[in-house]
Parts: C-alpha cells; structure tokens; sequence
C-alpha cells in the first residue's frame, strides 16, 4: 500500500511539474517557407533548435510551407547591411506569401530558406524584433546560423561561435524569456505603395522628339507609376548660383535671389525715406508733422511690405525657379533607384505640399528632369499604320468627360487615342491604372466607411525599465512620425495581433469599405512630453494590489525615498501643442480620405463615416474630422483611451453615436491609483456628456494597471455588450 502511495505520490509530484513547466515556458511558432524544391527542415534541424531555446524556458512549434516557383532566385541579391531593412527582392517574396491570410500573433515567426545569398558570407538575414526572417540553406553551422537568426527575430542578438557544442549563459536565457514585441512583417524604412497621398509622382523615359518610350507596346505600362506621397521633392543642388538655396527647412527657403530683391527693396526705401527728411526740413511746420505722421505711416507700411515681399518671391521662387529641376547628379539611375533617393538623398527637401498636385519625372537621354504639374496630366496616343507614338500634353485641375468639366478631386490621368487621324476615344484613368469613364453617370452607391486611427506605436512592450532601454538600444528611441497616407489593411499590426480587434470591429459595424490611419506620433507630443519621462513614471507607479477589495495604493515611495499621492506620478498637465500637431497632421490624411472617396467628384456625399481611434489617435482623428465633415455623414465615433482628452473637443451633433471608452481618474465611477491608466490618464473628452462615458466592467478589474487599462487589446469586452447597454455598439445591416 505504501509502495502504491509513493508512486502515486511521484506521478501527482512529475505532473504538477509539467504542468508548471508549461504554464511558465513561453511558446513560440516557427513557420519554415521554402522557397526552393528540396529546402525543408528535418527533424533532426527542429529538434537543435526546439533544445537551445528550451534552455530559455521557450518552447517550439513548427510547421512549413512551400512556395517554390519558377521564377524564384536560386542566388539572392545580399542585402544593405548598414540599414536594418529588407531588400527589394525579400519584400516582394514576403508580400507574395502574405498575399493570403496567415497567422500573425507576436509569437509567430517565418523563416524563409533561400538556397544563398550572393555574398555567400551573409549566411542569414534577420531584423531585431521583426518577424520575418531569410536563411541561407546552403549555409555552414545551418542549424546555428538559424538560432541566431531567430533570436535576433526575437529580440535578442547572438554572437554564437563556430564550435557544435554551446549553451546560453544565464543572461541569453533571461533575455530570450523577456523579449516582447508585436507582430511585424514591415521594416521600419520601405514606404509601403500608396494610392492617396497629396502629390502623385509619374516617371517616364523620352526620346529625341519627345515620344514616350513605350514598354510591351502598352501605354499604361510606360508611365511608372510608384506611389502617392504627402511631400513635394525639391531638387537643392542647382548650378544657378542666384537661386541655389542656403537657408532651406519646412517653413523657410532663402536663396541669393531673396537677399537680392530685399537689398533691392531697402535701397527704394531708404531712398523715399531721404526725399521725405529733406522735404520736412523744407516745411513748415504744420507741414512738418503732416509730413512726418506720413513718414510713421510709411515705415509702418514698409514692415509689411517686407513680410509681404518675401511671400510673394517665396511663392514665385518655388512655382518659377523650383517647379522644374535637372537632376544631374542622378543620371542615368532607374526609375526605382531615383525614388529611393528622393526618399533618403539630402539633395532632395522634402515639402510638405499643400494641396493635391503631381510630380513629373522624365528622363532623356539618361538625364533625369522634374517637373511640378497639376492634378490631371493628359496624354496623346497616336497610331499610324503599325506605328505608335504616346506624348505627354499638359496638366489641368479639371477633368472633362463626356462633354462635363468638372474639378478634379483627386489624381488622374487621361489618353486620347487617335488612330489615322481620327479621335477614337479617351481613356480616363485613376492612379493605379483602373479606367474609370465608364463609372462617370453611374448611380452612386451609399457607402459604409470605417475608419481605424491608431496611436502611439512604442519600440518595446517591455514591462520594466531595463526592458525599455534595450529596446531603445536596439530600435532607436521611437518610430517616426507618421507619413499621413492612409492603408486598406493593418500595415502597423497595431488592431489585428489582439484578438483580431479590428476584425470584430468591422463585423459589428459590417462597412462597405475599410481604411487604417496612422495616428502615432512622438512622445514628446503627448502630456509626458518624453519617453524618459513617462519610462520614470512607469517604473515608479505600483503595480495593481494584490486584493482588489482593499486598496493600499494611494501613496507611493518613489526611487529617492520621499512618500507622495500615488495620482501625483501621471502627468495631467494638458500638452496642447502636441495635441494640435497631431491634429494638423490628422488634416492631411483627411484630405487623404476625400481624394479616395471621391474618385468620382462628390462621391462621399451620401456615405457614412465611422471612426474607431485609440490613444494618440483621438488628437489625429479630430484632424480628420476638421476636413471631411461636411463632404460626408457621421455615423460612429468610437474612442478608446484617448490621449490628452481634456483637449479638443467632440462635435456630438455629427454623430449618430459617440462613445469613449477608458478608466476615469476624477468623478463617477473612477478606479483605485493602482488601476489608473497610466500612459494617458483618463478624462472625460470635451462636447460629449458622462452617459457617453463607458468605464471597464468590474469583473475586468484584473486586466488593469498603468499600461494594461490604456492596451488595446484589453478592450475586447466592448463586443460582449448587449444591445440597450451602456457603450453597446450599433451592429450595422447585412
């Protein structure tokens, strides 16, 4: 009987360990994608790599995929490695894969197998806590190389030797456990194709006379046709010495021109101003203070004729001198090559542009030349016998069809088509190359709009300070700022990684279609003002008390020892001028939004607009609002945890439907300090009432704390309300 009890005694004692052992490792997918016949990993490669990260308390699971095709390389291009990004090549292999639905939770990871690089030193390519992943099969130590590629995906770099024994010091392993990120496929530098943006930027190549050199014989493939962008791409290095620039930032340009005609400007003056001094002491003196109220009056007006002086040249300068360039420095480079230098080159300022226009690049005789253009370029297709010719005419704001003139809303470009002389037809197109004359007259559709606006996007979701610093250490101190161009799909991973949040979104308010805007911005447009200081408050608040009954939370030690409010660590002085910033910038996705809904000219007047925005994204959303209401009707407003609440305000008579979502710090229903949100401590957004105010349900009170009640993905139970309830949101029709 003893004998019996003992066993049991060690069965119940081995599975409890288990069962310990799995509840306490960290699971990890591994999804292995060859891209050649014959790459697969064996058992005996998983079972090496399932050993060195048990060691770190992270279990594998494997699986794999087989995307072999003719047309993949069997040597791949080796990729820049003095910039954390993937080559042209590894994006269009990974877009191609993602092209259908995949699993993207945080702990997924894919490792696409090339059979080599073309530098065979370059045994694997992988980016610091990014998900995907490139290894070279033909690599030696393959099994190790593949370990350090992973863990660099995970967050951790590896320095691992060429020895075939080897285990993890004590810190690789706490390091792996820790490492903590979202879902990323994206680099943090390509610009992800776009078709909205406020300039649209068109390359083509000319021969002597002008003509368009046609590829496959096809019109529409011979105008290259990149991506829409927010920023017109001044050319700085002009061998025009008057008008090179030497003072050159977003709001300022100044050349020798502008010293010039000001130089030109004071020497009139001063001389108007020796003729009035000599005819004053030549009067009498009722006279003189005639004379001299008229010289106040003068300078006076001279003020603003300087101020106004330098607007008018600055506006001639940039339309005038700037509105075409010679690019000389890139001559001869591909159209792909040049808009990668556009993008990065300091030869190139980037100008914010301020209302929709078109940017022309035509390179002949393999010197590159840019023109400004307006939003609608059209072209002449001549056919004559077997012969084809295509021109580029002239640009215009307006676009006829049908007989109609009407204002452009966007971008387009048009191709008249004559064969022996004869008009056969014009062909409207949009951006993308879709015609769509055919749609002028149609009936327009009501549209259902959905619109998600995220906010701050953090380098780390590290749960402590040290975790914080060496995601800083390895992925800069924040992402930049956003570009305002809107996407049709989660291009951050921001929404679909948690529960697929936006998914339930879309099925409860069932649009017609679906736009993501990125709302982030820096910290130091938040009420923290830096990412130091919110990492301090971070580290010195208390973590939720362990009995949620009684509450021991209202006073905190901080690191110098000095007892104070616990409420007193978050930062609620309003940040008003990074709330506006983010607002202004929410103002160019906006217009953004009109020029997509509007293809065909006033297309969204009869649609439905539906914002859901979290965090940082309330300040961008407002933005939004600022240009599209009018142009188009308010449905639903849906705020979750907004940044800095206090500023702005809501127009609650827009809508059909506001309600905000988030922990308040102040009045009915306000939580403990140790629940509080803690990034962006919550207030009641101006222009809505409390009942439109919904706090988290009791039963959820576990899921809180400083960076738990502000989390996204921890506001999934807004789905469970019922119709009738408080925040319930209204499903759409079928």
């Amino acid at each position: 009987m003893f004998k019996n009890f003992f066993s049991i005694f060690i069965l119940l004692f081995i599975s409890g360990s288990i069962f310990y052992a799995q509840e306490t490792q960290k699971l990890v997918n591994i999804h292995f994608v060859a891209t050649h016949q014959n790459q697969k990993i064996n058992i005996k490669e998983q079972q090496f790599v399932r050993s060195f990260f048990n060691e770190a308390s992270i279990n594998c699971d494997f699986d794999q995929y087989n995307v072999s095709e003719k047309f993949s390389p069997v040597v791949w291009h080796t990729p820049n490695l003095e910039k954390a990004a993937y080559s042209l090549q590894m994006r269009k292999c990974r877009d191609r894969f993602f092209n259908t639905s995949r699993p993207i939770a945080p702990n997924d990871f894919y490792v696409f197998v090339v059979q080599r690089f073309v530098d065979t030193a370059i045994h694997y390519y992988s980016l610091k806590d990014k998900n995907i992943l490139f290894i070279a099969r033909e690599s030696p130590n393959f099994e190790k190389n593949l370990c350090g590629a992973l863990s660099l995906s995970i967050g951790v770099e590896m320095i691992l030797d060429s020895t075939k024994t080897f285990e993890l010091s004590k810190k690789c392993k706490e390091d792996l456990y820790a490492a903590n990120s979202m879902f990323q496929r994206f680099d943090d530098f390509e610009n992800i194709s776009s078709n909205n943006g406020q300039v649209a930027q068109y390359f083509w190549t000319e021969d002597q006379k002008g003509n368009i050199i046609q590829e496959q014989h096809e019109s529409i493939k011979s105008i290259y046709r990149p991506t829409k962008v927010n920023d017109y791409a001044l050319y700085l290095n002009l061998k025009n010495p008057l008008i090179r620039p030497f003072v050159l930032n977003q709001k300022w340009i100044i050349s020798p021109l502008h010293l010039l005609v000001f130089s030109i400007l004071i020497f009139v003056l001063l001389l108007i101003r020796k003729r009035i001094n000599n005819t004053i002491r030549e009067s009498r003196w009722p006279k003189k203070w005639r004379l001299r109220l008229y010289k106040l009056l003068i300078w006076a007006l001279t003020s603003g004729a300087i101020f106004g002086s330098y607007l008018l040249i600055d506006v001639l300068y940039t339309s005038t001198f700037l509105s075409k360039a010679i690019l000389d420095d890139f001559k001869g480079y591909s159209e792909n090559s040049l808009v990668k230098e556009i993008e990065q080159n300091p030869a190139f300022l980037l100008r914010n542009a301020k209302s929709l226009q078109s940017q022309i690049f035509i390179k002949k005789d393999k010197v590159w030349t840019s023109y400004k253009m307006k939003k609608v370029l059209y072209f002449e297709e001549k056919i004559q016998g077997d012969k084809s010719t295509l021109k580029f005419l002239y640009s215009t704001n307006n676009i006829q069809i049908k007989g109609k003139k009407l204002p452009a809303n966007t971008h387009y470009f048009v191709i008249r088509k004559w064969q022996n002389g004869k008009l056969l037809k014009v062909n409207v197109y949009n951006y993308s190359g879709l015609s769509i004359d055919d749609k002028f007259g149609h009936i327009d559709p009501i549209r259902r709009i959905l619109l998600f606006v995220n906010g701050y996007r953090p380098v780390s979701l590290a749960s402590n300070i040290n975790g914080h610093l060496k995601a800083i250490g390895k992925n800069g101190t924040e992402f930049p700022n956003s570009k305002n161009i809107l996407y049709n799909n989660d291009r951050f991973d921001y929404w679909t990684p948690w529960k697929n949040f936006d998914q339930k979104m879309i099925d409860q308010i069932n649009p017609s279609e679906v736009f993501y805007a990125d709302g982030h911005h820096s910290a130091s447009t938040s009420n923290y003002a830096s990412t130091e200081a919110f990492i301090l408050a971070k580290s010195t608040y208390p973590n939720p008390c362990k009995n949620l009954k009684r509450h021991h939370c209202f006073y905190t030690k901080t690191a110098t020892g000095k007892v104070v409010p616990t409420l007193s660590l978050l930062q609620r002085n309003p940040n008003r001028a990074g709330f506006d910033l983010r607002r202004k910038n929410g103002r160019i996705a906006g217009k953004n939004l009109l020029s997509i809904l509007n293809e065909l000219p006033n297309y969204s007047q009869n649609d439905t607009l539906f914002i859901v925005a979290h965090s940082m994204g309330y300040a961008y959303a407002l933005g939004i609002l600022d240009v599209v209401q009018g142009k188009i009707n308010g449905g639903g407003f849906y705020i979750f945890a907004a940044e800095n609440a206090g500023s702005g305000k809501v127009n609650a008579s827009y809508w059909k439907e506001v309600w905000q979502y988030g922990v308040l710090i102040n009045g009915l229903g306000k939580v403990a300090p140790c629940l509080q949100d803690g990034i962006a401590p919550q207030v009641i957004a101006k222009g809505i009432s409390a009942d439109q105010h919904v706090n988290f349900p009791l039963k959820y009170e576990a899921k809180l704390g400083f960076s738990n009640s502000h989390f996204i993905g921890n506001y999934d139970w807004v789905f469970e309300l019922k119709k009738g309830k408080k925040g319930f949101i209204t499903k759409g029709p079928n």
